[in-house]
């Protein structure tokens, strides 16, 4: 049952050889001018928010951070029918990646946002 990923939820640690990149909530979510959820609008997070970045720290005090602050994109992968606003919101599950390092997912974890809405939950 995937649940909205919150301003407040962040995507989880990656290390990439002596750098480890903390887990942090992503900057810059969407306010929609017209979806309201307990009578405020809806801040969301979805797969156009520009990047933004991630400062490494070194994980061995003898080689320092090759890329020192990483970019990192959202990734949306689990909601494919569910628009706000003609974007796909990040819903549990999905992640975010290191454009300097392809492929490092970054999966969201808790705390989500409002437990009562589900998306894309196929009538589990």
């Amino acid at each position: 049952m995937p649940l909205l990923v919150g301003p407040e939820t962040p995507d989880t640690q990656s290390v990439n050889g002596p750098c480890t990149y903390p887990a942090k909530p992503v900057v810059g979510f969407a306010t929609s001018p017209n979806v309201f959820i307990n009578k405020q609008a809806l801040k969301y997070l979805h797969n156009a928010i520009p990047p933004d970045t991630v400062e490494g720290v070194p994980n061995n005090p003898l080689i320092p951070c090759v890329v020192p602050v990483a970019a990192r994109k959202v990734i949306t992968s689990v909601n494919k029918s569910v628009y706000i606003n003609k974007l796909l919101p990040a819903v549990q599950g999905d992640a975010t990646e290191l454009t300097s390092f392809p492929g490092t997912k970054r999966v969201f974890v808790a705390p989500f946002q409002h437990p009562n809405i589900l998306i894309a939950n196929k009538g589990k």
